[in-house]
């Protein structure tokens, strides 16, 4: 049975119990006691951690993905492919309380694990990528994107990404300014996000955006003069899953 007022206030102050409860996807109940013992407990266990301080949310690579996808260009543009580029291997962390003012995200994209042309990702990306991709290619690809012309991967293993400021309401859409380091290179990016909390410890970001690789000090590749190279431009795909850490 539901319990009265005066014991909801008592242990857990009602409008901040009313707030969480909204934030959590939960319906609401307007003035009706909507509270059964155990939901006021696990309520006021939640409120306590949060007003002692954020709460660290740990990246889940197995569950996460980014995608780029990297386009042919130059005169002899038949001769190439275009390429997707993925990562399944995302590490990082969430600092976040409830503000986003106060919220912090630290992201790293270990650039030796990057997967080329996968074929499931080529069939979603869509028609510029039904072309098959030989072994020999996708080796290539590989090899020029680690070497030290682009990510120099065996001195620069990962790519650094934190946030320098998060604004916006969560669950719902996020702009977050970022601070990207590739290479030597720190170059700061602002993008949409997407954030759904599809349960009380889960947290999950999406979203895409057009970049460019020279914003982050790279030098697209490029042979034969110019004829056969790779288009400045590159599409990012991402879906990051982060959960509360027990």
């Amino acid at each position: 049975a539901p319990l009265p007022d005066w014991m909801i206030d008592e242990i857990v102050e009602g409008e901040v119990a009313r707030r969480l409860w909204r934030a959590f996807g939960f319906p609401e109940y307007g003035d009706a006691v909507a509270f059964t013992q155990a939901d006021v407990l696990a309520l006021d266990t939640l409120t306590g951690t949060v007003s002692a301080g954020t709460i660290e949310y740990a990246v889940i690579a197995d569950e996460s993905l980014l995608v780029l996808r990297v386009f042919r260009a130059g005169a002899l543009a038949r001769l190439g492919h275009n390429h997707v580029i993925a990562s399944r291997h995302l590490q990082g962390r969430l600092r976040f309380g409830g503000s986003l003012r106060d919220a912090a995200l630290t992201l790293t994209i270990p650039v030796t694990l990057l997967t080329i042309d996968e074929p499931a990702l080529r069939a979603q990306a869509g028609a510029d990528f039904e072309a098959a991709v030989p072994d020999s290619a996708r080796s290539g690809t590989r090899d020029n994107l680690l070497g030290p012309s682009l990510l120099d991967g065996s001195r620069h293993p990962g790519i650094q990404i934190e946030s320098v400021a998060l604004t916006g309401a969560v669950p719902g859409r996020v702009m977050a300014t970022l601070q990207i380091k590739v290479r030597d290179v720190q170059t700061r990016v602002e993008l949409p996000v997407n954030v759904d909390r599809p349960d009380a410890l889960t947290l999950v970001a999406s979203g895409d955006a057009t970049l460019r690789q020279s914003q982050f000090g790279l030098v697209p590749f490029s042979v034969m003069m110019g004829a056969l190279q790779v288009q400045d431009e590159m599409q990012l795909q991402f879906r990051i899953v982060a959960r509360e850490q027990q």
